[in-house]
């Protein structure tokens, strides 16, 4: 696996950078260089926040009021779907979702971070730009704003005048910080729904890979290959299609493809019991279009759109240091210093154990590595 090695590399080529800023100036160019990130800070992108303000500053109003209370149902989500996630984790039937942070090469494969990178990219830019926006509402003045990479990552930062921030009310700082929240909540929801406008039902399964091993290497079965049946039974899923050939070991199967019709022997011993390797997300048609590479980007760039930021607008709501969520909640507390500090103490403790956990027992139970081919 190269991941880890490319990590490396992107490592190494930031520290390197970080080496020569020591001895140049590259603030003059509106770049901050840290050891492994890169902050381009540039004055166009004050001025778009200002423009996003004068198209439509009754829309940002009431889009401040709702960010104000939209952290309470998403911090009461994301803790409840954790704490259900541990119980099933904990459970013989349990159906756990995998818990894993987002790290390129470590865990998540190159092939399904580089499917991701716009999502993320689009994500962050869209959060950071939110809260920007709406501290220029509340009159709260951004010190600089820009484009940041860290290791393979792009994203966006958005830095307040932490004075006036301090001094702002409760109630314009539970804005701000439910703003990025709200901003991947919208983005989330309006992905799915054009995915599902967009694209039909699963038809299939598309192959990645035909192992050389294989009885249908050499037969006109590769990579973009839709797998649409076995024996005339429709396959929409992964699952479906282990569980049919988990019955047929060791007799032969037809399986209809895009490409023509195939009768071989399932085994054992080979990959999904025929040699091949298969992405986890099914073959949906886009708007009745049978082009299977155009219909696989767009099927992943839409539900990459959706996951990451419903992710993001969850998990960032969540009271923990350093997300939003621990200071949006804190600004409901009107509490002495020593009680303040024991409650922020306790509630972080509370949630690294819970998301600790839900880790822990995905590496032991699911594995580490996130990829578009299981």
């Amino acid at each position: 696996m190269y991941g880890p090695l490319i990590l490396i590399i992107s490592a190494f080529i930031l520290l390197s950078i970080y080496i020569v800023s020591r001895r140049m100036d590259l603030s003059r160019y509106g770049l901050e260089v840290g050891p492994v990130y890169i902050m381009l800070k540039t004055e166009r992108t004050l001025k778009l926040l200002d423009r996003m303000i004068a198209a439509s500053r009754r829309f940002w109003i009431v889009y401040g009021r709702i960010g104000e209370y939209v952290g309470i149902p998403l911090s009461l989500s994301a803790m409840v779907f954790l704490s259900w996630n541990l119980v099933n984790f904990l459970v013989p039937e349990g159906e756990p979702s995998p818990i894993l942070p987002f790290l390129p090469g470590v865990t998540v494969d190159v092939e399904l971070f580089l499917y991701l990178l716009i999502p993320v990219a689009i994500a962050m830019v869209v959060h950071e730009a939110a809260h920007g926006v709406i501290m220029k509402m509340e009159d709260i003045p951004v010190r600089s704003a820009g484009i940041l990479l860290a290791l393979l990552i792009l994203g966006a930062f958005v830095e307040p005048d932490e004075e006036s921030y301090k001094r702002a009310d409760r109630r314009v700082r539970r804005r701000i910080l439910g703003a990025g929240s709200l901003a991947n909540l919208l983005l989330g929801v309006a992905s799915i729904l054009v995915y599902s406008t967009l694209f039909s039902a699963p038809e299939g399964l598309i192959v990645a890979e035909v192992e050389p091993n294989s009885p249908l290497n050499g037969l006109g079965v590769d990579r973009w290959t839709v797998i649409r049946s076995v024996d005339g039974v429709k396959i929409a899923s992964i699952q479906e299609f282990l569980e049919y050939l988990r019955g047929k070991i060791d007799t032969y199967v037809t399986i209809y493809t895009s490409t023509g019709s195939y009768t071989v022997k399932v085994s054992r011993d080979l990959s999904y019991g025929i040699g091949v390797r298969l992405y986890a997300q099914p073959y949906r048609r886009l708007l009745s279009l049978d082009i299977v590479q155009l219909n696989f980007y767009t099927n992943m760039l839409l539900t990459g759109m959706f996951v990451i930021n419903i992710s993001v607008a969850l998990f960032n709501m969540l009271p923990l240091y350093p997300l939003d969520g621990e200071g949006y909640f804190l600004s409901f507390l009107n509490v002495g210093e020593s009680v303040r500090r024991i409650l922020r103490i306790s509630m972080n403790v509370c949630m690294v154990i819970l998301l600790a956990s839900n880790i822990g027992l995905t590496v032991t139970r699911i594995g580490y590595l996130m990829t578009v081919k299981p």
